[in-house]
């Protein structure tokens, strides 16, 4: 475990020994049992085991031989019937997502059960499997590729295909972040190798790079099976998927509703398998704002509440930023997928798919199988969110037909993930839902209020002089050494009245430094001026500014606030 990288061993203790590896089970019974009585109610003269079938379902399968060399039987005996897709379906409809999530094994009736997985240690022919996981990430201001665009099919095919490779991790850093101004990227690379008379292994490497200045973000990841048996197939996948979104403000609720936060994105997946012909799917999109959802949005409670705040000077209170991040979700989206050389695999397991869809949405669904239109090798969607984004109409039109779902429900869990926000990510825009609260709380200073981490909401007059706005420090133990303690953690950031303007001056201290924002009165391009430590700092609103830290402990980022 070092240097980014975690690496494991594992082995049975006994090779021709059966293991168990899980186990759970349930016995329903009735008795009569005295309390005073110390035995197990089994042992009970009255004890009756209760049976809704003389002889349980059962199920036995063998998985794992071919592929990884390591054999893993899984009996499985119930009364209930077997699990088929309707009966999973109609299921997940009775649960809330957070019940499943919390309580998977929670039932209405008890029934007999009985579930195992055993290392089978006959029919294995692999001795010990080695995991590895690597991480390493990087910061650049722009990357440009010594490769050429012709020497490569899809950017995430790697040179190197073999286990915890140091080139292919370097390469998807390189890879991943070309042409992106002032990126982060991050790569993580897993693998498993399967030790025996035939070496397999597993490998998945995923790459992600992202700016907060570039509009362009880009993800990689590659996948390779070599199986331990030769009746198994080897089998790599390529993925690239980039997308477009717009730098949009969620800090100024008039500049919010005027944008066009119209966002781009495609992808690209290549399967490769041994003897066969490559199978590519190319996906291409466009996520947009539909005029209703604009207009939805300017006249709803929460944007007259912003607008006579922002009257008063307070443009970051709550109803302002929450109205500017509504402003900004799309609820329009197309896609088509164009596919070369599918397997008759991937194609049932598409329609299987469909058919899940077609049956938990039968009652908002129609289909028109009779259409005719120049679709080959090709399948469009597209979806409209109503301006309220709790319902959803989606049109699929396939070379088979056309089929199309209006007014479809979504699940309270599912409103924040479906519309597409620019700037929020997935976990931001659930946590509200999941915990009632923000991920990432704010404190905001206006020209007459503020409103803490906390929510709360006050008038303030500041003046000339500085007010601590917030103070970082951590809590220390005792028994720490002040040597070792990092100065820079220590934050604390303070604001004041401009003496020319009406917007705030801003002071960050943290450890030895001290960075000063200033509004400038349109005498710079970005109408602030920024000194770290006395020293004038250039910002742009295209590049990011990275500042090393006075101490030699750390290094930091300035970006443009939008």
């Amino acid at each position: 475990m070092e240097n980014a990288k975690i690496q494991a061993t594992l082995s049975p203790i006994n090779s021709d020994r059966d293991y168990q590896i899980f186990h759970c089970s349930s016995k329903p019974y009735t008795t009569k049992h005295e309390i005073i009585n110390l035995k197990p109610h089994n042992q009970d003269g009255d004890y009756h085991k209760l049976h809704v079938l003389k002889e349980p379902r059962q199920q036995q399968a063998i998985y794992g031989e071919n592929s990884t060399g390591m054999a893993f039987r899984l009996n499985y005996k119930n009364e209930k019937e077997f699990n088929s897709t309707s009966w999973i379906v109609e299921e997940a409809k009775k649960k809330d997502p957070l019940v499943v999530l919390y309580f998977p094994w929670a039932d209405d009736t008890i029934q007999y059960s009985n579930v195992s997985l055993t290392y089978d240690a006959r029919r294995s022919s692999t001795k010990a499997v080695k995991f590895t996981v690597a991480l390493a990430n990087e910061t650049s201001s722009t990357r440009h590729s010594e490769e050429s665009e012709g020497d490569k099919i899809n950017p995430a095919e790697p040179s190197s295909h073999s286990p915890d490779s140091e080139i292919r991790r370097q390469e998807f850093l390189d890879r991943v972040a070309e042409d992106i101004k002032s990126s982060s990227a991050m790569v993580v690379d897993v693998s498993a190798e399967f030790e025996g008379h035939n070496k397999a292994y597993f490998i998945a490497t995923a790459a992600v790079a992202s700016s907060p200045v570039d509009e362009k973000s880009r993800a990689l990841f590659f996948f390779s099976h070599q199986p331990a048996s030769s009746s198994e197939k080897p089998v790599q996948a390529y993925l690239v998927a980039e997308s477009k979104n717009p730098q949009v403000s969620w800090m100024d609720f008039n500049k919010a509703i005027r944008e066009d936060p119209k966002s781009y994105f495609n992808a690209q997946l290549n399967l490769k398998e041994w003897n066969e012909t490559d199978s590519q799917i190319v996906v291409n999109g466009t996520v947009e704002q539909s005029s209703q959802r604009r207009r939805f949005v300017k006249h709803s409670p929460m944007a007259k509440l912003c607008e006579s705040q922002m009257n008063e000077g307070n443009y970051g209170l709550p109803a302002c930023r929450n109205v500017s991040i509504e402003a900004n979700y799309r609820d329009r989206l197309e896609f088509t997928v164009h596919y070369e050389n599918l397997t008759s695999d991937l194609k049932n397991w598409t329609y299987k798919a469909y058919q899940i869809a077609r049956y938990m949405g039968y009652n908002y669904m129609g289909e028109n199988i009779f259409v005719s239109h120049n679709l080959s090798d090709k399948v469009a969607f597209e979806g409209n969110l109503n301006p309220s984004l709790r319902a959803i109409n989606v049109t699929i039109k396939s070379p088979i037909g056309d089929a199309e779902f209006i007014d479809v429900p979504l699940n309270p869990y599912v409103v924040p993930l479906l519309p597409v926000h620019p700037t929020m990510n997935s976990l931001e825009r659930l946590s509200p839902v999941l915990f009632s609260d923000q991920l990432y709380p704010y404190c905001v200073v206006g020209k007459s209020a503020a409103n803490t981490f906390d929510n709360k909401t006050y008038p303030i007059q500041l003046g000339k002089c500085w007010h601590v706005m917030m103070k970082y420090a951590p809590k220390y133990m005792p028994w720490e050494s002040s040597v070792n303690i990092d100065p820079s953690v220590d934050v604390v950031v303070m604001t004041r009245d401009n003496s020319s303007s009406s917007q705030k001056d801003l002071k960050i201290v943290t450890g030895d430094d001290v960075v000063d924002l200033t509004p400038s009165g349109g005498s710079t391009k970005m109408g602030l001026e920024v000194k770290v430590n006395e020293r004038p700092l250039e910002i742009s609103s295209s590049n990011s500014s990275t500042v090393t830290s006075g101490c030699k402990y750390s290094s930091w980022q300035l970006a443009p606030f939008h």
